[in-house]
């Protein structure tokens, strides 16, 4: 049995270097909003009210809510439903000093039983969060809520340095920043942050629609203004870094409504959303000193990213941290990538040799049989996809727990992919140090699942 992760980022400390405090402060807000969400969904209202400033505001649930109090109060209501999940992605932080703001895209999840015993549900994939926060006491808390988006204009792009260790995680934070803003410009219709992804000269594959200059790509990504409403929901991406290119791989989710949807007039229940998975497969380069894509392809087949090898080293306790915390979000993306692919020697790489398994049905397979599982399931005809987010780490002095947000996407062999609210689960993960990386030792798959009048 793996025990319960409790979300909360470690503290932060003060950094001398200016690039590195940026790196700190974009992953503990990033980690503080992630916290809010696990809090949410455990009806944890203690750990919701701690993610706030006392005098937070903001409009929230369709009024202004003028403080802490009020603002939990209305989130209590949650109780009302026996399992909620709020899954985050595309999330863009820009800092400033002491202040900062977050932007993300959120997938909810609520459903709850009625007094009659029928099952209701509410899901949304719509929600957008715009959150404001300062540092308060060497921590970071959230100030005001649904405020205007920013997009983080500039990102990590004001910061530089020439060691090696440091050099490869703004890179890596620059080229998830272009990534996150190529998806806002396509669900916003700013064609402008679209256009600001690619390189001068690149290549595109697009559904086998192929591209090599910029408006005429422009016109193809136009197509997305005959719907009412897009989503492009992209979790957290496989990157292969090297000197001056790179090559990453991520999974999207991908949801469209018509114009004359029922959802616009506020009816869920009737709503024509429609819900895909697609995977960017992108070459990177650097041009005049930034990251653009080179070539993509989308909706066809690429050669499968394999995870990196070893990350550069630092005697920095700070730097270490970061380069800890981008190992094992690699680790997760790169398990799920082996589960879909039926990779069964990139799963192996994966995992211990003493690997524990728990299923949500209670089964508890050997090593073996896990990972021999997904290969079976493929040549079945079932294909599956591991969306993977909203992480949350925690430390020891033998590893590290750590809890991720699971969407799963199964496709049947008679061709049918299942619904969102079905797959809403999260992985629980017991990682070790082996052999001079990070690997699970133990894997348990629950779902969000509260007693509705727990109340805390």
């Amino acid at each position: 049995m793996i025990g319960t992760i409790r979300p909360g980022p470690p503290p932060q400390r003060a950094h001398a270097d200016p690039a590195v405090q940026l790196l700190l402060d974009r992953l503990a807000i990033e980690d503080l909003f992630h916290s809010y969400a696990a809090s949410v969904d455990r009806r944890d209202f203690a750990g919701v009210a701690a993610c706030f400033a006392p005098d937070v505001c903001g409009p929230f649930g369709g009024e202004e809510r003028r403080n802490r109090g009020e603002l939990v109060e209305f989130i209590s209501g949650v109780a009302f439903f026996h399992t909620t999940m709020h899954m985050l992605g595309n999330t863009l932080v820009e800092v400033n000093g002491d202040t900062a703001q977050l932007d993300t895209d959120a997938m909810i999840k609520h459903r709850a039983t009625l007094e009659d015993g029928a099952d209701y549900q509410l899901n949304m994939s719509g929600t957008r969060y715009g959150e404001r926060l300062e540092r308060r006491g060497g921590n970071w808390c959230i100030t005001e809520r649904q405020v205007p988006p920013v997009w983080a204009p500039t990102g990590v792009l004001r910061v530089t340095s020439r060691d090696p260790a440091l050099r490869w995680l703004l890179d890596r934070a620059e080229i998830h920043d272009l990534l996150a803003r190529y998806a806002v410009g396509v669900d916003e219709r700013d064609y402008a942050l679209v256009r600001a992804c690619f390189a001068e000269k690149f290549e595109a594959n697009y559904l086998g629609n192929e591209f090599d200059e910029i408006e005429a790509l422009i016109g193809f990504v136009r197509g997305v203004e005959q719907l009412g409403w897009t989503r492009h929901f992209l979790g957290r991406m496989l990157l292969e870094l090297r000197a001056d290119s790179a090559t990453s791989e991520t999974l999207a989710l991908i949801s469209h409504r018509p114009k004359d949807d029922p959802q616009a007039a506020g009816d869920r229940k009737r709503s024509r959303e429609r819900m895909g998975v697609g995977r960017y497969h992108d070459e990177w380069v650097r041009e005049r000193g930034r990251w653009r894509v080179r070539s993509r392809r989308h909706g066809v087949e690429s050669a499968p990213l394999r995870p990196e090898a070893p990350r550069p080293e630092t005697s920095d306790p700070a730097l270490r941290y970061l380069l800890d915390r981008a190992a094992i979000s690699d680790l997760v993306v790169a398990f799920g990538a082996g589960l879909d692919r039926g990779d069964r020697d990139l799963l192996a790489a994966c995992v211990t040799s003493d690997l524990r398994v728990e299923l949500p049905d209670g089964a508890s397979p050997s090593r073996e049989a896990f990972l021999d599982a997904p290969s079976e399931e493929l040549r079945a005809g079932q294909r599956t996809h591991h969306y993977v987010g909203n992480q949350l780490v925690r430390f020891d002095d033998d590893g590290a727990w750590v809890e991720t947000y699971l969407y799963l996407s199964q496709q049947a062999a008679e061709g049918r992919y299942s619904a969102w609210h079905e797959n809403a689960l999260r992985w629980e993960q017991r990682l070790v140090r082996d052999a001079g990386a990070w690997r699970i030792a133990a894997h348990r798959v629950r779902n969000n699942r509260v007693e509705a009048d727990s109340g805390s």
